[in-house]
């Protein structure tokens, strides 16, 4: 799902993030950067003006569950906080739950 945009350079800069962690950046529908991670992580990428840093966090216990600071030369220029729906916690736990069945069923066919 996408969570955020910046225009930066002409370029329309995405954020995406699935529900089983994997986070995507693109450039203009071009993937830059593929990382998973359960409660954020930091991307690199360059344009044509210099090299950023997209670094995203997970606060649950906030009105905001996604934070994304974008970096230009380690200063931030940008920031998106996203609020949470009220099926978040419901897909949370689904995740949860259904990652824990892959892997006892993955452990029973060993």
């Amino acid at each position: 799902m996408k969570y955020a945009d910046f225009i930066i350079d002409g370029k329309n800069i995405e954020f995406h993030n699935s529900i089983l962690g994997k986070e995507t950046i693109k450039i203009d529908n071009i993937i830059v950067s593929e990382k998973y991670s359960m409660f954020g992580t930091k991307h690199l990428f360059g344009l044509s003006s210099g090299d950023y840093e997209l670094v995203s966090s997970l606060q649950f216990f906030s009105r905001a569950f996604v934070i994304l600071d974008l970096y230009k030369d380690d200063v931030v220029i940008d920031q998106v906080r996203v609020t949470k729906k009220w099926y978040s916690p419901l897909l949370a736990a689904f995740a949860g739950f259904s990652v824990y069945f892959i892997i006892r069923l993955i452990d029973s066919l060993l």
